[in-house]
């Protein structure tokens, strides 16, 4: 049981961002799986860097096959222009690894109506 004053600002915060909440899972529900999993790399890496460069580094090791197979040491190499690459190569893996899990959240999410 969630005590009663965290469930006020959980629903305070979801109000605030409600926006962009539903802007995601509308968006969500015309990608594929693997646009998701490049969305939620992304995610991982901008934090404290820069966007074009996350973005290009993803793109590079997609293309290239790297981000669904690659170990921490290739990752880390072929984020060489992020910061915080040795971190975020840990996460990168984490994140493959638990994918399905997580995919299937964003699917249950994604059949529940908007309003």
């Amino acid at each position: 049981m969630i005590p009663k004053e965290i469930e006020q600002e959980i629903l305070a915060a979801y109000n605030r961002e409600k926006h962009r909440i539903d802007e995601f899972l509308q968006n969500s529900r015309q990608k594929s799986k693997d646009d998701v999993f490049f969305e939620l790399c992304f995610c991982i890496l901008t934090p404290q860097s820069n966007a074009q460069r996350c973005r290009e580094a993803l793109k590079r090791m997609k293309d290239n096959g790297i981000l669904f197979t690659g170990d921490k040491e290739k990752l880390m190499r072929w984020l060489s222009d992020v910061r915080f690459n040795d971190k975020k190569s840990e996460f990168l893996i984490l994140a493959r690894e638990n994918f399905p899990q997580i995919y299937e959240k964003i699917i249950e999410l994604k059949h529940l109506p908007l309003y």
